[in-house]
């Protein structure tokens, strides 16, 4: 069968697709088993001579691997829905803060979804009022947003909340990352599926608090979610401990002197490595590979639950916005947004 030429995926729209998912010309040609050469040809202007038109199957393969819909679209959004969902104190409202912070950074638009209760919500204004970029925010339970000036006012706007459907807000952007109690989390699971469901898990917790943490949320999203969901569910450890994360060089601290982070060292029990077994034998592969250490812990004692700021903002070059980049990389892998 004759591989058709593509009349609906220009090269102006390819090129800006592949941008849109942070990939390079190999990487694009490489995820549909061609050179990097053909891709430069596929995007190449239709005035040069070199130019060629994306075969229609393999522009649709790239949009398949790639979680894009097909036909694209100009200005498609990814709409990629993310629950950060797990027990009390586990640190969801920080990682679900942290990681939204980092993909606007990468030029995604991002939305956060939240209640009145959840600090991703709550730090929004307190970084607002330090006038530092914090995304887009919707409180889910209906409260009225606040007048926000200043130079981030555009980008940290906080949405009034409604009864928008999820299926209504999720195509608007390219992450919704959701944040929010279990009854809310209940009742928006069942009206859409997420892409992907994490759960954190703070180390230093006894076991039986962390099995308890996570055993809770398999109650929610069973009660919740339909039978036959492509949902994928992932484990992120929080606080593990490294030896790195024992060892404080000054460089690493910004400043901040090794006093000052004492506490981030003795977050993890000794029984770690138990932990961990016991961890895989309930969860299976459905952990990440990426963690962040005892030093993100650290910080977030230091600079997040007294201040309400981001690490992202406090402290851009630390080893542990470093760690949280490698989480949020393979979370990106995980969604075929990046290959």
């Amino acid at each position: 069968m004759q591989n058709k030429q593509n009349k609906i995926v220009t090269p102006e729209l390819l090129k800006k697709i592949r941008k849109k998912i942070g990939l390079t010309q190999k990487e694009a040609g490489e995820s549909v088993n061609t050179s990097m050469r053909v891709w430069q040809r596929y995007e190449a202007p239709t005035s040069a001579t070199s130019s060629a038109r994306i075969p229609e199957t393999t522009a649709e393969l790239f949009c398949l691997k790639h979680g894009l819909p097909y036909p694209p679209v100009q200005n498609a959004k990814l709409s990629k829905l993310i629950t950060v969902l797990g027990g009390s104190g586990s640190g969801c409202s920080l990682l679900a803060m942290d990681l939204a912070i980092l993909l606007m950074q990468d030029d995604y638009d991002v939305l956060i979804l939240t209640d009145e209760y959840q600090a991703s919500g709550i730090y929004s204004n307190k970084s607002i009022d330090e006038n530092l970029p914090f995304p887009k925010v919707k409180n889910l339970k209906g409260i009225e947003s606040r007048a926000i000036d200043g130079p981030f006012a555009e980008i940290s706007e906080v949405i009034k909340g409604n009864e928008t459907s999820l299926n209504d807000i999720v195509p608007l952007y390219d992450f919704c990352i959701m944040d929010v109690n279990d009854e809310i989390a209940k009742r928006e699971l069942a009206k859409r599926s997420p892409d992907l469901i994490l759960t954190p898990v703070l180390m230093r917790d006894h076991t039986a608090r962390l099995l308890k943490g996570i055993e809770k949320t398999f109650t929610i999203l069973s009660e919740s979610l339909p039978a036959d969901t492509k949902s994928i569910y992932k484990i992120c450890m929080l606080g593990v401990k490294q030896p790195y994360s024992d060892n404080f060089e000054q460089s690493y601290l910004n400043g901040e002197s090794v006093e000052d982070c004492e506490a981030s060292i003795n977050w993890c029990t000794k029984d770690q490595e138990a932990k961990l077994m016991k961890l895989k034998s309930v969860c299976g592969n459905n952990i990440l590979d990426s963690f962040t250490s005892a030093a993100y812990q650290g910080y977030v004692t230091k600079t997040q639950s007294e201040k309400g700021y981001s690490i992202v903002h406090k402290h851009p070059n630390s080893f542990a916005v470093f760690e949280l980049n490698s989480i949020k990389n393979e979370i990106l892998k995980i969604l075929r947004v990046k290959a």
